[in-house]
């Protein structure tokens, strides 16, 4: 059999492996990764309340909505509106910020995009509750956040892509899997910071922010540095490669 078609195997049980590990280590993992939310959460001020939810028994059937279950954070919503003033300076300095970024050639375009989409949403929600609407324009009090919010679930992702576009490319396996579990633990550490970085933007920001940083940065952010350690593991094969030849 061919070298790559074994590491495909290879790269496919690994996969395979990583979700059972996930399924019977879900729980865990997020317990981890809970206790680093909870201390970004409190360094930043953010108020919330943690809860142990039972989680829905199948037995009963299975549920026609989804009901959080496990440890769960529970954030309130109290966006308050910014004066007149205030507001208007806010608006000036992030206009700024973001004509200076567009300048700069030193960020990449991706990134450019990402503030603009940011700065576009923040300004909106400034003017909307500033001189449209001192309410938030949400109905709910308060976000319940279980494990389905941490990213775990991108694991698997990250495991098929290498299994498939890594593995089989001609270079020894200890690379492969370097990278693919330097790739694992990044998002692990990210997705934790995200995840901070949304229930803050929730609590001080209010509904219209934490939808785009959370969905924009969940696929968005996950798109750029799954493809950033591709090609990491790419630019390492053929480094490898080309000192084997003597190149």
């Amino acid at each position: 059999m061919e070298p790559a078609v074994t590491h495909i195997f290879i790269g496919l049980l690994a996969s395979a492996l990583l979700a059972i590990f996930l399924i019977l280590s879900a729980g865990s993992i997020w317990n981890i990764q809970k206790e680093i939310v909870e201390s970004l959460l409190t360094f930043a001020n953010v108020e919330f309340q943690m809860e142990n939810l039972p989680f829905n028994d199948l037995k009963n059937g299975i549920p026609t909505f989804y009901e959080p279950g496990g440890n769960v954070f529970n954030v309130p919503i109290k966006y308050m509106a910014l004066s007149p003033l205030l507001a208007m300076i806010s608006i000036a300095v992030l206009l700024l910020f973001g004509f200076f970024s567009y300048r700069l050639k030193i960020i990449p375009l991706p990134f450019k995009v990402l503030i603009l989409f940011l700065l576009t949403l923040v300004t909106s929600t400034i003017l909307y509750t500033t001189f449209v609407s001192p309410i938030p324009p949400h109905t709910i009090g308060r976000l319940t956040v279980d494990w389905q919010y941490s990213g775990i679930i991108i694991w698997l992702l990250i495991a098929a892509i290498f299994s498939f576009s890594v593995f089989p490319i001609k270079g020894p396996l200890w690379i492969k899997f370097m990278w693919l579990a330097i790739a694992l633990l990044y998002s692990f550490i990210w997705n934790s910071v995200r995840l901070s970085v949304v229930l803050g933007s929730l609590y001080y920001l209010g509904s219209s922010v934490f939808l785009l940083t959370h969905y924009l940065t969940g696929i968005y952010i996950d798109f750029i540095y799954i493809v950033a350690f591709y090609a990491l593991a790419l630019a390492h094969l053929a480094k490898k490669e080309t000192s084997e030849v003597g190149w």
